[in-house]
C-alpha cells in the first residue's frame, strides 16, 4: 500500500515548527506547533495534547514517518497511509490556509549522462539546445563553457552549463543535441515536448536518449504542472579571517518531489588543483544558476565545499538549506563549516 501525500505546500496560520508523530497501533495523527528548532528536535517522546484526536479515530489514518515536516509554518510533506477510515482533510487542514504560490508548466533538465562514446574521444563534442517557436534558443550544455573537462566514460555525467532562464513548457519545446553547430541534427538527436499530447507525463522524472555521430547521451528531465523558477546565488561569507581562499567541492539543488537522484549541479570542482580563488563576499561561479520547483514543494541547496589554504580538505561549508516557493521574493540562509560559511540567496520568479 502506498502513502498518499496530501497538503504539501500548505501554510499554517501559526508560526514555528509543525511536528507530526506516529502513534503505534492506534491509528491516530498527533501534531503540535513549537517555536524553535531545538524544541522540534525534542518532540520525539513528548506527549501531545493539542489536536491529538482531531483526525483519525476508529479505522483512521497513520502518519507514514515521524519527523519534523515543517519550518516556520510551511508544511513540507504530510504523508498518510491508506486505510478504511480515510482522511478527514477538512478537520486536519482547518488550521491551514491556501497554497502560497501558483506557477505554470515549466521544464527542468536535471542531468546529461553518457550512454555510449567512441573510445578515441576523450571529451563530449556537441551542444544541447532548447528551442522555442517564438523565443530565442537556450544552450543547456556547451563544451566550450566547461573548464574542468575530465576523460569521459560510459555512465559519466557531464556538467550542464544552462539554461540561463527557466524553460516554459506552456508551448511546445524542441530539444536538440547537435554534434556540430553547422550540421542540423538528425531525428534521433531531436526531441519535441508538447504538453497538449504528452498527457500523463507531468510531475515525475522522465528520460530521453539522443543518438549522435560520436555516441549517445541520456537526458533526465521533468515537466511540472505548477512550476516556480528560482535563481540561486551563493557567496563566500566567512573564511577564518582570510581575505581570499581557493575553494573546491560541490553545490547542488534539488526539490522534494524528484529527490536527490534528480539533483542539478550548480558548482563542481573535484580536486584542489583546479580550485577557484575567491574573496570574502564574492559570488561562487556557477555552471548554471536556475532551478524549477513544484509550487507545492520546496528547494534544497546542498553544499560540500573545502579550501586548500588552511590545510588540504579544510571544510568551508557542509550541509543544506531549505527554501519554500513564494511569489517574486528573495530569501537567504547560511550553511556553515568548520572553517567558514556561505550565504545562499534564492530569488523566486514565475
Amino acid at each position: 500500500m502506498r502513502g498518499n501525500n496530501v497538503g504539501e505546500g500548505q501554510r499554517c496560520q501559526r508560526g514555528g515548527w509543525l511536528i507530526l508523530l506516529k502513534m503505534s497501533e492506534t491509528y491516530e495523527v498527533r501534531f503540535v506547533i513549537v517555536e524553535t528548532e531545538r524544541e522540534a528536535e525534542e518532540q520525539d517522546e513528548l506527549e501531545i495534547e493539542e489536536h491529538a484526536n482531531e483526525v483519525g479515530g476508529s479505522g483512521g489514518v497513520v502518519v507514514v514517518w515521524a519527523a519534523v515536516v515543517a519550518r516556520w509554518g510551511m508544511v513540507v510533506a504530510v504523508g498518510f497511509w491508506g486505510s478504511s477510515g480515510g482522511v478527514n482533510e477538512e478537520t486536519f487542514f482547518s488550521t491551514m490556509s491556501a497554497p502560497s504560490v501558483t506557477g505554470y508548466e515549466m521544464m527542468e533538465i536535471f542531468k546529461l549522462r553518457i550512454t555510449s562514446i567512441i573510445p578515441t574521444r576523450n571529451c563530449l563534442f556537441g551542444t544541447l539546445i532548447v528551442r522555442y517557436y517564438s523565443d530565442p534558443p537556450q544552450i543547456i550544455y556547451s563544451p566550450e563553457k566547461v573548464n574542468n573537462v575530465e576523460p569521459l566514460r560510459v555512465g559519466a555525467e557531464v556538467l550542464l552549463t544552462g539554461p540561463p532562464q527557466c524553460i516554459s513548457a506552456l508551448d511546445p519545446v524542441s530539444i536538440q543535441f547537435v554534434d556540430h553547430p553547422i550540421i542540423e541534427p538528425g531525428p534521433q538527436a531531436t526531441f519535441l515536448w508538447d504538453g497538449r499530447v504528452m498527457t500523463g507525463h507531468f510531475d515525475r522524472p522522465l528520460y530521453k536518449t539522443f543518438y549522435c555521430k560520436y555516441g549517445s547521451v541520456m537526458m533526465s528531465y521533468a515537466v511540472f504542472t505548477n512550476g516556480v523558477g528560482a535563481s540561486v546565488e551563493v557567496t563566500l561569507n566567512n573564511i577564518m579571517g582570510k581575505d581570499a581562499t581557493h575553494i573546491y567541492g560541490s553545490i547542488t539543488a534539488e526539490n522534494n518531489r524528484t529527490g536527490s537522484d534528480c539533483a542539478i549541479t550548480l558548482f563542481s570542482i573535484k580536486n584542489s588543483r583546479q580550485s577557484v580563488k575567491l574573496g570574502s563576499q564574492q559570488p561562487i561561479p556557477f555552471s548554471r544558476s536556475e532551478a524549477v520547483v513544484p509550487g507545492y514543494g520546496y528547494l534544497i541547496i546542498r553544499a560540500d565545499l573545502c579550501c586548500r589554504d588552511i590545510y588540504p580538505g579544510a571544510e568551508i561549508a557542509k550541509g543544506h538549506a531549505y527554501f519554500y516557493p513564494t511569489s517574486y521574493s528573495t530569501y537567504e540562509e547560511s550553511i556553515s563549516g568548520k572553517y567558514g560559511m556561505i550565504q545562499v540567496k534564492i530569488t523566486w520568479h514565475l
